[in-house]
């Protein structure tokens, strides 16, 4: 999440989960509906060297998503329903669910990952489900997991109630600025804390 190239995708991050195996997970918002997907996660990758896949979620009804590694960028995948073009939005498609699959399996493969080949079709060939939970679905699929891998940080919960708070201090002339200072200090303190004592390499799943 410290690459620059992450504001291509966004200027406001949510939140930031870790996958297991160096992996991140970033939920990240911005002003432009949507952003350039591919150009901005080839970015991504080119400033990382590790394989990325990225998702514009549009309100949970659906989604476009795009996965590259190192030299090649992947084209843009509407999802659900990938054989019909998007009713609402302006999305990508249509594509094959065979094609998906493959594109997932290869990008896995790439990554080093052991992708589920039959846990990837089932959830390409979703009719109805939550976007954002299809796509997080199709990656732990692409990753070879069954379950959701992400524990909860105890910083988490602290620093979305503080963000919350900075962005509200903006618009008032009351705030208490030392006791954001202190509760800003508290978040880096218990975030430092969580971090482990290697050094970890910077693989990035970004989904918005």
């Amino acid at each position: 999440m410290e690459h620059d190239a992450m504001l291509a995708f966004g200027y406001r991050h949510r939140w930031l989960r870790r996958l297991g195996d160096d992996w991140q997970m970033v939920e990240t918002n911005g002003r432009f509906d949507e952003p350039d997907l591919r150009a901005a996660t080839t970015a991504l990758v080119e400033s990382t060297g590790h394989p990325a896949l990225a998702a514009h979620v549009s309100d949970s009804d659906c989604l476009v998503m795009c996965t590259a590694v190192p030299g090649a960028t992947g084209p843009l995948t509407h999802l659900p329903r990938p054989s019909e073009p998007c009713s609402v939005y302006v999305h990508a498609g249509p594509r094959t669910g065979d094609e998906i699959v493959a594109e997932l399996i290869d990008w896995s493969s790439t990554g080093g990952l052991r992708p589920d080949t039959a846990g990837l079709r089932s959830q390409v060939h979703v009719d109805e489900e939550l976007a954002d939970d299809l796509v997080f679905r199709a990656y732990l699929r692409a990753i070879e997991r069954k379950e959701d891998p992400m524990p909860v940080e105890p910083w988490e919960a602290p620093a979305l109630a503080l963000e919350a708070d900075l962005w509200a201090a903006l618009y008032r002339p009351d705030a208490d600025v030392p006791a954001l200072v202190r509760r800003t200090a508290e978040v880096v303190r218990l975030y430092e804390a969580s971090r482990p004592s290697r050094p970890s390499r910077h693989h990035e799943f970004w989904a918005p």
